[in-house]
């Protein structure tokens, strides 16, 4: 077969494309093993789907290699200073990590983390103060009888578990 091959796309004939090209159009997925395509040497031949042709599937969609799993033990490269692990132990890739990281830290002269303030602390409870000061007030105004107290303490306890949800677990930390 050539290296030239027009294509039927989107009910148009399109080409002469090269091997090439339609690799890249297979590897964006434009193209499916399914696509008409006929040889550009032979204008008469009939048209055919990528599938039916082999050596022209073969090299517009390869198969990918298998992956290689490498099952072998697992051997640290740091010397275990707890006695007891086995090879392939989670705890001790855990500890030769962390000792790795302390040595690079240390060579690096890279000084732990500080853990800066927040101000979120503050501010739950400088809105919590208000908010709640704010329906104990309205209870003073309106008076208290016993449904308004309950709406006012319902509300004082909606409002401070709304509060903390939103500030501590739907916000970004700052």
């Amino acid at each position: 077969m050539s290296s030239l091959y027009y294509l039927v796309e989107n009910g148009a004939t399109t080409g002469p494309h090269t091997l090439r090209v339609l690799h890249q159009k297979a590897e964006i997925r434009a193209l499916s093993p399914d696509a008409l395509v006929i040889d550009a040497a032979t204008p008469g031949a009939p048209w055919r789907p990528i599938q039916e042709v082999p050596e022209l599937h073969a090299q517009i969609f390869p198969t990918p290699a298998a992956p290689k799993l490498d099952l072998g033990t697992y051997k640290p490269s740091l010397p275990a200073a707890d006695a007891g692990f086995s090879p392939t132990d989670v705890r001790q890739l855990l500890h030769d990590n962390t000792a790795r990281q302390l040595a690079a830290e240390e060579l690096a002269g890279a000084r732990p983390l500080v853990r800066i303030g927040t101000q979120r602390r503050r501010d739950f409870w400088l809105l919590l103060i208000v908010g709640n000061g704010l329906a104990a007030a309205s209870g003073f105004f309106l008076g208290f009888n016993l449904i308004q107290t309950v709406f006012i303490l319902s509300f004082v306890v909606f409002f401070s578990l709304s509060l903390y949800w939103v500030l501590y677990h739907v916000m970004d930390p700052y």
